[in-house]
């Protein structure tokens, strides 16, 4: 309007000189380029806004994906559980097959909340302290005549040795919280090395802390079986006896999905888990059926007994292509107590030195 008025006056006036007229004229100039560069400002503006509600949209879609269950592939990933087919055998029984959805009674993963790695939770010190003292030795069934073991040598490690147990923690109640950088299951681990041990079977427990060699070599949770297999590789190179390879962990699922009571007293149950995910995997089932079998024969209900897992479920071959007797063990779930994961050792102890 401003614009307007001013070239009406110029263009009325009759008494000018050229100079009031280029005067005049430079004005309408002016305030042309203020009007354009007011449109671009504008504008300019209206991108900013926009940019910034693109930001919050992705970041308000971001947090409600995070605020989702997140499952992962043992490397404890989501696609390890979907479809996967599961092979339960009992002694005397012929194999029988259950879907994807019996699956998740069988075996559930979670990714670990980064915190809880990176930072211990406050642990029930005392109640940790009276246990362990009443806990020290194993409970060995000597009515069993043992067995001539040879050579045989086992080796014991943990892919995810942060594995814990909930009722030790005095705040984490969520199965991603229970993870601890030396109350975990490498407890269950020494307590089966110790097992085996007394009746007579060499036995080598790691002590390798998989998250510190992740976070040395800057790499993520989802790496932990690269790493577990670099210590496969240096016990077989270090030791030719070493024959059996038993990868501890323990599942996330809750207590009564882990847990079996056998004359009168609770044990932490065990389930079996071999990756098909390499040419000779066939070799790593037999071996893990068979302990399922020697175990429900001796501790019925005790296995829970032995799922199947390619490449499409997550790594698929969990180092088991590096020996035939080679396994995972899922040994009891987030809410298992120490008294109950130690029975189960002591049981699994029992039926390696009869196999």
């Amino acid at each position: 309007m401003y614009d307007r008025e001013l070239f009406l006056v110029c263009s009325n006036v009759t008494n000018y000189n050229d100079e009031e007229f280029t005067n005049c004229e430079e004005t309408m100039n002016s305030n042309e380029k203020k009007s354009k560069r007011k449109i671009i400002i504008r504008l300019l503006l209206f991108c900013i806004i926009l940019f910034i509600l693109w930001l919050l949209f992705i970041f308000l879609f971001m947090s409600k994906d995070r605020e989702q269950p997140r499952e992962v592939s043992y490397t404890k990933h989501v696609l390890e559980q979907k479809n996967a087919s599961v092979n339960r055998n009992y002694a005397g029984n012929t194999n029988t097959e259950f879907s994807s959805e019996s699956r998740r009674e069988a075996d559930v993963e979670v990714t670990p909340d980064p915190y809880a790695i990176l930072k211990d939770s406050s642990l029930k010190h005392k109640e940790i302290m009276d246990l362990e003292n009443r806990l020290k030795e194993p409970n060995i069934n000597m009515k069993s005549p043992k067995k001539n073991v040879g050579n045989k040598e086992v080796f014991i490690y943990f892919s995810h040795n942060r594995e814990s147990f909930l009722p030790y923690f005095s705040n984490a109640t969520k199965p991603e919280m229970a993870y601890h950088s030396t109350f975990n299951v490498s407890l269950v681990g020494d307590r089966l090395g110790k097992a085996l041990k007394q009746y007579g079977i060499r036995n080598k427990v790691s002590d390798a802390d998989i998250i510190t060699m992740l976070n040395e070599m800057n790499l993520n949770f989802g790496h932990s079986y690269d790493m577990s297999r670099q210590l496969v590789l240096e016990e077989k190179k270090k030791n030719h006896h070493a024959e059996i390879f038993f990868d501890i962990h323990r599942d996330a699922l809750r207590k009564g999905n882990t847990t079996a009571v056998i004359n009168g007293k609770a044990y932490a149950q065990i389930l079996f888990v071999v990756g098909t995910g390499h040419p000779t995997y066939q070799a790593n089932l037999d071996f893990a059926n068979n302990l399922h079998r020697l175990l429900d024969a001796n501790y019925p209900g005790l296995s829970k007994g032995v799922i199947i897992k390619d490449n499409t479920q997550g790594n698929g071959v969990y180092n088991q292509d590096l020996s035939p007797k080679s396994v995972i063990i899922e040994i009891g779930g987030v809410d298992n107590k120490l008294g109950e994961l130690y029975r189960t050792a002591d049981a699994l102890a029992h039926m390696v030195s009869q196999f």
